[in-house]
């Protein structure tokens, strides 16, 4: 069974484990000592050792935010003309149809047709 579960644990949990210690600094709140995870704080060094450079967000492009709501317009136009075809569907499906009409016919027929079949076999006259 342990070896089984070694591989599992040498690709999940040991990278976790090493990446949870920063140049000796633990990231993750001690529990032994009865701290929950929101009173947990980041060392001192964390600005020094932290694995992601925080740059400032670059101006966006005027030409691809025109092009995204370009898109975004042809989406919403898309999304309308579906739901309008849905809305047709729903009516056309609300009523019955030609074969809805006749399998209606077809089952009142049967059942006179098993009524007047029971009744020529007691016997008596349909």
């Amino acid at each position: 069974m342990f070896f089984r579960l070694l591989p599992l644990y040498l690709v999940f949990v040991l990278p976790l484990t090493a990446a949870a210690h920063v140049n000796g600094h633990s990231h993750l709140p001690d529990l032994s000592q009865g701290s929950s995870r929101s009173e947990a704080q980041p060392p001192a060094s964390h600005a020094q050792t932290s694995l992601i450079e925080k740059r400032p967000f670059p101006a966006a492009d005027p030409e691809a935010l025109g092009s995204l709501a370009a898109g975004q317009q042809d989406i919403r136009r898309e999304i309308t003309r579906l739901h309008r075809e849905i809305a047709v569907l729903r009516a056309e499906m609300a009523q019955p149809g030609l074969t809805e009409i006749l399998g209606g016919i077809g089952y009142i027929i049967g059942f006179f047709g098993l009524y007047a079949w029971f009744r020529v076999r007691r016997g008596a006259p349909v």
